[in-house]
């Protein structure tokens, strides 16, 4: 069957964190915003081909909250979007996509009704992940080229791109748009968590992060680290979701509940609650919980698997995608889906 990847707006004043879901692949995740916003995702056109290893290509899509006026954003014929990002007004959308049989990606900007499509820099690798600062005046992005991690920032219209940090990489603006989080690319333990101001200048290494869990999503709204509205800064280890302070200080499980995370997880618009898939004794489902150390609250329980949630702007719901398990006498996957659930 198509992958079908999802990516839902941000709004402004959202700082919006995320990371991959638990299917083990690196494919954006749910971002809701107001109830009535619309919804774009990423959908995969034909097949996985199980001999080259080759995914369907990807096209970005935006819909209506209820499901309706569907429309295409209108890239170069045969582009495949790796990822995208909303402006933080909801204006505009950065796109980071790949011409047919290449894998060096280019840097798009577009209205957020698909019209106005521009290109602001062509880039030497496949993973790139641009992210809108909370100003919605630059954009930073994880610039991948053979191997090796750099983190470069430019104007919002193309203008002043620029190095800031070599081997580095999931950049995350802090609220005030004025430093940047970023973690090292260790795949065994001792990794870090640094902090930076905006312009590249004053790194700090703040946090010691374990075996970090580097799951890269495709989703450059987020990742791993996350910075909150409440100006903390949350880790996903593979084990626990961790809470510090951007100077290091206060670090502690966000989670006291049995309830163990599978997967990064979701800031709410406020800071003071996150959003996280879990693996019980039914499949992955959802789960919610106060970073104070209020109760844990599940969300869903039945025989989909439920992945990567997102708030919206206020709180008081969140968008998700469901997989359907497979139908009687099949082994794939049922269809993917777009659910929204009140955050209660």
């Amino acid at each position: 069957m198509s992958k079908l990847a999802l990516l839902l707006l941000v709004v402004p004043t959202m700082a919006a964190c995320g990371g991959s879901g638990s299917s083990g692949t690196r494919e954006p995740e749910p971002l809701a915003t107001r109830s009535s916003a619309p919804i774009a995702f990423l959908r995969g056109r034909g097949k996985f081909d199980p001999t080259t290893g080759a995914e369907p290509r990807r096209e970005l899509v935006i819909v209506e909250s209820d499901g309706t006026n569907e429309r295409t954003v209108r890239l170069p014929r045969g582009y495949d979007v790796e990822s995208f990002s909303w402006s933080p007004d909801g204006r505009r959308l950065v796109i980071a996509a790949a011409p047919p049989g290449d894998y060096r990606l280019t840097i798009y900007i577009a209205n957020a009704d698909g019209s106005g499509l521009r290109e602001l820099r062509r880039t030497p690798d496949h993973l790139v992940l641009p992210v809108w600062s909370p100003r919605g005046d630059k954009i930073a992005w994880d610039n991948h080229d053979d191997g090796y991690h750099e983190i470069w920032v430019m104007n919002a219209d193309g203008s002043d791109a620029r190095r800031l940090r070599p081997g580095f990489s999931d950049p995350v603006w802090s609220p005030d748009a004025r430093r940047i989080a970023y973690s090292d690319i260790r795949w065994g333990g001792g990794s870090w968590i640094y902090v930076m101001n905006a312009d590249g200048t004053a790194p700090k290494r703040v946090i010691r992060a374990g075996s970090l869990h580097a799951l890269i999503p495709s989703d450059p709204a987020g990742g791993n680290p996350q910075w909150s509205a409440a100006d903390q800064i949350g880790f996903y280890d593979g084990k626990d979701i961790w809470l510090a302070n951007p100077d290091g200080s206060g670090r502690r499980r966000a989670i006291e509940d049995e309830a163990q995370p599978v997967g990064p997880f979701r800031f709410s618009p406020n800071g003071r609650t996150i959003a996280f898939e879990a693996k019980t004794d039914r499949g992955f489902e959802l789960f919610v919980s106060d970073i104070s150390g209020g109760a844990v609250r599940r969300l869903t329980d039945n025989e989909r698997e439920d992945f990567r949630p997102s708030f919206s702007p206020d709180g008081k719901s969140l968008a998700f995608e469901g997989v359907s398990p497979p139908a009687k006498g099949e082994e794939d996957q049922g269809p993917r889906d777009i659910y929204v659930i009140n955050a209660d």
